[in-house]
């Protein structure tokens, strides 16, 4: 598959994604988006939230963990040297991934709010992986305290 055609297919899949992630942000309790209107916002505007199903396990396999935490810390030319490793293998997971570490890594707001679409969805072992690489990567980001809180509370509660 040519990079150009996994391009196309990557902004085909965020436009679906983008109205499937406003209806998961419509169903946040109010109080949780008056808490995160930055994730809100940030969310709207280009997240794609299906990735976390396939970068989870990615970063869990040894295999491909270490690519994984490669991207969240890549410059945009290591970026697409990362993508081009992970897809010899397997081409729709890793781009998949590669999209949402990069995602996390330009805006922070996108881990929280990732975070918390995971949280309302009771997934909270998959919510924790994605605030573990978030505290990690911007450990000075004020919205980390709240989200961390939050999160606690819905697991001590679960």
């Amino acid at each position: 598959m040519s990079a150009m055609s996994l391009r196309k297919k990557i902004a085909r899949a965020t436009r679906h994604s983008r109205a499937q992630l406003s209806l998961g942000i419509g169903q946040l309790r109010p109080e949780v988006r008056e808490r995160i209107p930055a994730a809100r916002d940030a969310l709207q505007l280009e997240a794609e939230g299906e990735a976390a199903a396939l970068l989870i396990p990615l970063i869990r396999r040894p295999e491909t963990a270490e690519l994984v935490r490669t991207l969240f810390s890549a410059h945009a030319d290591a970026f697409h040297s990362a993508v081009d490793k992970l897809t010899s293998a397997e081409p729709e997971q890793a781009i998949w991934a590669a999209e949402m570490a990069w995602f996390l890594k330009k805006i922070p707001a996108h881990a929280y709010g990732l975070m918390a679409r995971l949280r309302v969805a009771g997934r909270y072992d998959e919510a924790v992986v994605i605030m573990n690489e978030a505290v990690a990567l911007f450990p000075r980001d004020p919205a980390r305290l709240i989200h961390s809180a939050l999160l606690n509370a819905d697991r001590n509660e679960g």
